[in-house]
């Protein structure tokens, strides 16, 4: 969270605007807490004071049991050298250890990793693994719904589910089951259209080329939308992959848009 005054008044802002619901939260948040003066006067000083907000409601992949604005630093708008100021009590805890070794700091569950200032002025992000494997999970999450489905017919729905928040885990599992249960009836209902047409045009026992073309020239006029599947049906060879191809088509229009909208991963 970044911060700057408009027209006299105090506004907030993550990286996408100040008119997110994250930049709204941790505005009232900051005048709860009594923030507010100090901010300001940071601002007309100069500097930007940066805020992680973080809340129960406000969740990508680390569970927090309360609202909270982390202070991480202020940074010189002439300079864009950073400083830490001590007004500021709640802040982002502090860690003393050669660079090089981090590896072995990494190992930690429920913890994001580390932002690294090395000696040169290098700012450097170093990750747990645990974190990042939540974040793959949470990075799947916010794409358009309709992909969860995609996952589910890859067969590693089960490995996002047991990597995702637990808060997203049901959602996950009816996704799941709501994508193997179209499959299965679309597999049961082009096998018994198959056949249905079989029935019809084997009448008369006709030789096998003339059957095939009776089969298709009836397939074509009577069920053209699944002509593809059928004849597939009919060289007796697996539709999973064409009706799976054929559900992602209809979940694309059905769920064109990110189950979780209303969060901005970057915060």
């Amino acid at each position: 969270i970044h911060w700057f005054e408009w027209k006299g008044d105090l506004r907030a802002s993550t990286r996408m605007s100040c008119e997110t619901d994250q930049a709204k939260e941790a505005l009232r948040l900051a005048k709860k807490l009594g923030l507010e003066d100090a901010i300001v006067e940071e601002i007309r000083s100069g500097y930007t004071p940066i805020f992680e907000y973080v809340a129960p409601n406000n969740q990508i992949v680390i569970e927090y049991a309360r609202p909270r604005l982390v202070y991480l630093h202020s940074r010189d708008r002439k300079t864009g050298i950073y400083f830490s100021n001590p007004a500021y009590i709640d802040r982002a805890q502090k860690y003393d250890f050669r660079f090089s070794d981090i590896q072995s700091q990494l190992d930690k569950k429920e913890f994001e990793g580390y932002v690294v200032l090395l000696a040169n002025g290098l700012w450097v992000k170093c990750k747990t693994l645990w974190y990042m494997e939540r974040h793959r999970a949470v990075d799947a999450l916010m794409r358009p719904a309709h992909r969860l489905y995609e996952i589910v017919f890859d067969g590693v729905m089960d490995d996002l589910i047991a990597t995702a928040p637990d808060r997203h885990k049901d959602k996950l599992r009816a996704i799941y089951i709501e994508a193997q249960l179209d499959l299965l009836k679309e597999r049961e209902r082009i096998s018994a259209l198959s056949e249905s047409i079989m029935q019809i045009v084997s009448a008369g026992d006709p030789l096998p080329a003339l059957l095939r073309k009776n089969y298709v020239m009836h397939a074509q006029t009577h069920n053209r939308p699944d002509f593809g599947l059928l004849m597939t049906a009919f060289d007796d060879r697996d539709t999973t992959k064409g009706i799976q191809t054929k559900l992602l088509e209809g979940y694309k229009v059905k769920y064109p848009n990110r189950l979780f909208a209303d969060i901005d991963p970057e915060g």
